[in-house]
């Protein structure tokens, strides 16, 4: 169960199927339950492509500055503020 509401025009992200989407696409699953006999209504911000619940918000998240691209996962980035996404860097030890 997500705990967060969505709020309008913002993007987001499904850590299920890897789809991003805006939150007018999202689709929600309302469930009823019961409390100590009291009834209450629930509803579930859903992935549209695969209907999981597994979603995250990305407004706000920089993009790429190689491919332009929301960078999503891991991500560098350099002392004049540029982004890099996992796809766009490749790390280097002292042994390579």
């Amino acid at each position: 169960m997500l705990s967060r509401q969505l709020r309008g025009d913002s993007m987001y992200y499904c850590l299920d199927c890897e789809s991003t989407f805006d939150s007018e696409d999202t689709v929600y699953i309302w469930e009823r339950g019961e409390f100590w006999g009291a009834p209450f209504n629930y509803n579930i911000p859903c992935c549209p492509y695969c209907k999981g619940d597994n979603i995250k918000n990305i407004e706000g998240h920089p993009k790429c500055d190689g491919c332009h691209n929301i960078c999503i996962d891991e991500y560098i980035e350099t002392s004049d503020e540029r982004h890099y996404c996992r796809e766009c860097y490749v790390k280097y030890t002292i042994d390579d």
